[in-house]
């Protein structure tokens, strides 16, 4: 699966390059914080916090392309939906990598566009 799937994420918005630069410079400054508050719900074993802020994330992911990142935390909201919160730490414990990655994809992808007339 490609890291962000820019296709798609112009598409859901009529190709508007600049609506979509912002709502990437939005997820990549509230990325961090979010990372950052599933962890401590997780750690405080809030599992509604963790599955709210999961499926929070996903969306916002889907909306700009990140279909990597966006499976990811699909798979984290899936596991605590199935009652299944033992596979839901190793899972969150991989988001800060994977939204490295996604926010490399990301930065680069948002240079090249802004350098397109």
């Amino acid at each position: 699966m490609n890291v962000i799937n820019l296709e798609a994420a112009l598409e859901r918005f009529d190709g508007d390059r600049e609506i979509y630069i912002d709502l990437v410079d939005t997820f990549l400054e509230i990325g961090p914080s979010d990372i950052e508050h599933i962890g401590q719900a997780l750690r405080g074993g809030d599992m509604k916090q963790v599955l709210y802020l999961a499926h929070k994330m996903k969306g916002a992911s889907i909306t700009i392309g990140a279909e990597g990142f966006s499976g990811e935390v699909a798979e984290i909201e899936a596991a605590l939906r199935n009652d299944m919160a033992t596979d839901v730490r190793a899972r969150v414990e991989a988001l800060p990598s994977s939204y490295e990655r996604t926010v490399k994809a990301l930065s680069q992808l948002k240079e090249e566009l802004q350098k397109q007339p």
